[in-house]
């Protein structure tokens, strides 16, 4: 791919007017997006060190950083945070060196550990689902890397040198979150050279005059050179998929080049004129998106499929990067929103709800399903409440027919159906959530459908 790359470089572009650079122009800005948002997230959780304010979270490259706590209505990053899991989160570079992970036992927890190229792709997904729950070492190595591996190790070839690995854990409240934290603790990193050795990772340093706010947030303020002056610098180590040659080609028209500097200055002056405005251009063509994304079941709005793997549709990978950066694939989490009910009305917490299910209802998973609630924020609601999420692993009680129902009102229903409620927030509009750990097959393949929200009258 890389002499593919620079032989593509080489070669005299075709002559572009103004109207088929602005074209070009946000398709590229659309391909670039999950690579730029990638780094500036890189960025943002690999400093840490001496000076650091208390509320970084993070860890150097090619180290584990752990979140502890679930999150709750103080939780303001990420949005619609998920209150089913703890996440262990490493950034890695193994340009240079290889770089090996074990992973503990697991006693039974379902767990899964994706593996993401810098490009937001999963490449690898490891846990009870693909690779069992047993103690597992894996050495991952980048692009172009040969030798050998010392026996045990399992080897992953990253298509890109830099990449994160999201490991989300099963927890099941507060009370559950120690077994999972000696999970965590069980993770490890080293690089080879050391591996196996008596190994101190080395300790992070903290640049205090670098951005803080929310990485999605600084790119899209990003200038124009400065955004696609970064995609240029990122690709060159981070190569494009094989199957990007097409958007190259299209790219190297208006002066884009993975390893070539861009300059915006070197365009001739009606190009320049439209690519300097295709932040703006490209930023509402995303929105437009977002609000198109998914298929719509009962007033629930699926998850775009293929989600953590894209080929060569940009649109859908930027989408996933704007709503959900760092995608597990649906195999392993299936999401459905919804912020109606079952007739199109919005869901208001002045009003109540339940959800049925039957026999054939129920979320076919292998693991575990969940329905949590969001305010209009959209965050996990403020105010004093039982819980923010209901599923599979409560104690839901079930009706005299086989039904279930789960009620979603502000006032408790009262008797057995306590077991069943999900308080939504005390006012206004609220969404919900419904997640399927290691969804069946019958998910995937869109043979299966959630009930509607059904508003209860009064």
């Amino acid at each position: 791919m890389l002499a593919l790359l620079a032989t593509s470089a080489r070669a005299t572009p075709a002559p572009v007017t103004a109207v088929e650079a602005t074209a070009i122009a946000v398709e590229a800005y659309r391909y670039a997006y999950p690579l730029v948002l990638a780094e500036l997230t890189r960025r943002a959780q690999t400093n840490v060190g001496a000076g650091a304010p208390p509320t970084a979270v993070g860890a150097p490259m090619n180290q584990f950083f752990h979140q502890r706590t679930l999150p709750d209505a103080a939780t303001v990053e990420p949005l619609r945070p998920n209150a089913d899991v703890l996440t262990s989160t490493l950034w890695f570079d193994v340009g240079t060196e290889p770089l090996v992970v074990s992973i503990p036992e697991s006693g039974g927890r379902h767990y899964v550990l994706s593996v993401f190229d810098l490009w937001s792709d999963v490449f690898a997904s490891l846990g009870p689902r693909t690779s069992g729950g047993g103690a597992q070492t894996y050495a991952l190595t980048g692009p172009g890397w040969t030798g050998m591996l010392p026996d045990g190790v399992q080897h992953i070839a990253a298509p890109t040198a830099v990449g994160w690995i999201a490991a989300r854990i099963a927890t099941h409240g507060s009370r559950d979150a120690d077994p999972v934290h000696r999970f965590q603790d069980g993770l490890k990193a080293a690089p080879l050279a050391s591996w196996g050795t008596d190994y101190t990772p080395p300790r992070g340093t903290y640049d205090a005059a670098l951005d803080r706010r929310p990485p999605a947030a600084q790119l899209l303020r990003l200038p124009v050179e400065r955004y696609f002056g970064l995609f240029t610098s990122l690709a060159t180590a981070n190569p494009p998929h094989a199957n990007d040659f097409p958007i190259v080609q299209q790219m190297a028209r208006i002066g884009l080049a993975p390893g070539t500097p861009f300059a915006l200055e070197r365009l001739p002056p009606d190009v320049r004129a439209v690519v300097q405005h295709t932040p703006t251009t490209a930023g509402q063509a995303l929105f437009d998106a977002v609000k198109r994304s998914g298929t719509r079941v009962h007033g629930w709005r699926s998850q775009l499929t293929p989600i953590g793997t894209y080929g060569t549709d940009y649109r859908r990978r930027q989408v996933a990067a704007y709503n959900a950066f760092g995608s597990e694939l649906a195999d392993d989490v299936y999401t459905l929103t919804t912020i109606g009910d079952g007739d199109g009305k919005p869901l208001e917490s002045s009003h109540r709800y339940t959800i049925r299910f039957d026999a054939t209802t129920l979320p076919p998973v292998r693991a575990f399903w969940s329905v949590t609630v969001y305010d209009d924020r959209p965050l996990l609601p403020l105010g004093t409440r039982p819980r923010f999420t209901l599923g599979s692993r409560d104690p839901l009680v079930k009706n005299a027919d086989g039904t279930l129902d789960l009620y979603v009102q502000t006032t408790a229903p009262g008797g057995d159906k306590n077991a069943n409620w999900l308080p939504p927030p005390t006012e206004g509009r609220f969404a919900l959530v419904l997640r399927l750990y290691w969804p069946e097959t019958t998910v995937l393949d869109g043979v299966w459908a959630p009930p509607p929200v059904m508003r209860i009258e009064k």
